[in-house]
């Protein structure tokens, strides 16, 4: 009966209540937004508010599917950290939401 919450690794603590497909889903939707403020704090934090920045973004087309290709990869991050704490589930949900954002890239790119 022991067996039954195991893992594959054999982890009964893998069952964690972070170890759900929503969360990672909900992780990998907000992980772009952070990856957004981050890469602004990086690139004009010292030119352009941040409001600034955000008219930039919604008004140069040619930039926003770059800006939103890099702030992606902040889910590469926390999928990274998913797999580490073995919360395969949640790390599956980043890759749901990610593969999500896919073809909101494709349309600000190509149209």
């Amino acid at each position: 009966m022991e067996n039954q919450f195991r893992t594959q690794s054999g982890d009964p603590d893998s069952q964690h209540k972070f170890n759900q497909i929503y969360v990672g889903i909900i992780c990998g939707i907000i992980g772009p937004i952070i990856g957004f403020f981050i890469y602004y704090l990086m690139q004009f934090s010292d030119v352009k508010s941040f409001s600034g920045f955000f008219q930039m973004f919604l008004t140069r087309t040619d930039l926003q599917s770059k800006i939103l290709s890099l702030c992606l990869i902040f889910n590469l991050v926390l999928f990274f950290v998913f797999l580490k704490f073995d919360f395969r589930s949640a790390a599956l949900g980043i890759l749901y939401a990610t593969f999500g954002y896919i073809p909101i890239v494709l349309y600000l790119k190509f149209f």
